[in-house]
């Protein structure tokens, strides 16, 4: 009986043994060597591509010519993935050498803000950045854009332009000189800008950004130390229509205070009032002087060489100087773009 038992237990470890066997074979029989290649769009190579099998996240990556191989189970899903691609899932039923093509995607940027040399996340600057909000000034008859940043962000200083088409003085945190350059650095596009603000077109700004301390030298050298003022501005998209923009607007200045200068008899009469102990005779002072002569008296462009008569000159200064004026505004754009290129053509015309 004892050696029947051993028996048993010699043929059950012998049976163990060759289902062991059988269920190895048939689980190498069923493993794949897959190879293949990851292109783009455009058939280039992906390097560093990841290729992962879908249930046990094991894979490899491509090389620099996009080549992959890996072994996987009849029936094993693939993923495919890149950074800035779309992910594609492929499905293993035989040895083929497969052909992958991933699709580029636009990644979405948020809050930016453009620094020197590229863009930044606007929660990774820790400099003083402020921007000009343009929409509450977008029905604002302006034509330059100091106008724009008049009284739009703390600490930044805009005076008044003094000529026509003139840039207004601008500075940030006020005067960091005393006889050096004062003037803010003006950037537009990444480029620097020398030339007015008046021949850049309000309407074909996107953004304009104040960088306002210090910091800003770090990307823009001693340039930046009065201050930065980034301009960007608007472009055609991918991939859209032809698109027609046109813009006008006709604005009248005059006046805000009803200031009325003094007119010629009313300045001459000023004057009786200055020298009233000789327009009038005393003892009350009260009675006009006959032989009081206005013109001994008054500026000397006022009267004639002798000073005996005053000249007959009454011209109204303030009225020729306070006609109301007229602003007429004209913009005209086309934007637009295809799968690798945009365009935007954009022009004014400000009378």
């Amino acid at each position: 009986m004892k050696q029947t038992a051993n028996i048993k237990k010699r043929l059950l470890r012998l049976l163990v043994l060759v289902q062991c066997l059988l269920v190895t074979s048939v689980a190498v029989a069923q493993n794949i060597s897959v190879k293949g290649r990851i292109t783009d769009e455009n058939n280039s190579p992906l390097a560093g591509a990841s290729v992962t099998t879908k249930t046990t996240n094991t894979g490899t990556s491509s090389d620099a010519q996009g080549n992959f191989s890996i072994s996987v189970l009849k029936g094993t899903v693939l993923v495919v993935t890149a950074v800035n691609y779309s992910s594609k899932e492929i499905k293993i039923t035989d040895a083929s050498e497969l052909a992958v093509s991933l699709t580029s995607v636009a990644t979405m940027l948020t809050d930016v803000v453009v620094v020197g040399y590229g863009t930044q996340r606007k929660s990774d600057v820790t400099g003083a950045v402020a921007r000009v909000n343009l929409e509450a000034m977008g029905n604002a008859p302006n034509t330059n854009i100091g106008q724009f940043l008049q009284g739009t962000v703390p600490g930044l200083n805009v005076g008044l332009s003094t000529f026509a088409g003139g840039t207004p003085p601008i500075s940030i945190r006020g005067q960091v000189t005393l006889q050096g350059n004062q003037n803010v650095l003006i950037i537009v596009d990444g480029i620097q800008y020398n030339g007015s603000l008046s021949s850049i077109n309000p309407d074909d700004i996107a953004s304009i950004d104040i960088l306002k301390d210090a910091s800003s030298t770090a990307v823009y050298g001693a340039q930046g130390a009065n201050g930065v003022i980034l301009i960007t501005s608007r472009k055609g998209k991918y991939n859209q229509k032809s698109r027609v923009t046109f813009s006008s607007a006709y604005t009248t200045q005059k006046p805000t205070v009803k200031l009325r200068p003094l007119n010629r008899e009313e300045y001459v009469e000023q004057f009786k009032d200055a020298f009233y102990n000789l327009a009038f005779m005393g003892p009350g002072f009260t009675t006009p002087n006959p032989a009081f002569n206005v013109a001994a008296v008054v500026d000397p462009t006022m009267s004639n060489p002798t000073r005996t008569s005053l000249l007959p000159n009454s011209y109204d200064w303030w009225g020729e100087g306070t006609n109301t004026g007229s602003i007429g505004e004209y913009n005209l754009s086309f934007s637009g773009g295809g799968d690798k290129f945009s365009y935007l053509l954009g022009g004014g015309l400000v009378n």
